[in-house]
């Protein structure tokens, strides 16, 4: 990813003398504001730390139709409340770590109260557990 350039900050001495003082005390507020947005677009921004968003990781099994055999459920993090969609980070065999993923997954959720309930995933074998790590995204 392409690198931002280099931004010039506010110096009182780059003004003329009439406008310095209201430089020196507009520069400081402006100048850390601006490094802070700088230094996030020069790669700091993350999902975990930027982003309305829970990283959770769950085990499952499923059923031959998709149907976890057991609950299986997360908790959104505390200031998320709505929930748009999940994308799905990794599948692993959870006592396998060979083990991978049929097909693409399609998993299907009902959001409740900042839990999360998995209802259905298509693309395991059933049988098997995985270890399935998601990004909900509000």
């Amino acid at each position: 990813m392409a690198k931002l350039s280099g931004y010039r900050r506010l110096i009182k001495t780059d003004f003329a003398q009439e406008y310095q003082p209201l430089i020196e005390q507009l520069g400081v507020s402006i100048n850390n504001g601006f490094d802070t947005v700088f230094n996030a677009l020069n790669g700091k921004l993350n999902f975990a730390d930027n982003i309305l968003s829970t990283i959770a990781e769950f085990r499952v099994t499923v059923r031959e139709d998709g149907t976890p055999q057991q609950t299986t459920q997360f908790r959104l993090d505390k200031n998320q409340s709505n929930l748009i969609g999940l994308l799905v980070l990794s599948i692993t065999g959870a006592d396998d770590p060979s083990l991978r993923a049929t097909s693409g997954l399609a998993i299907s959720y009902t959001p409740n109260s900042g839990t999360v309930t998995i209802s259905n995933i298509k693309g395991l074998e059933a049988g098997k557990p995985y270890l399935i790590r998601v990004l909900a995204l509000s």
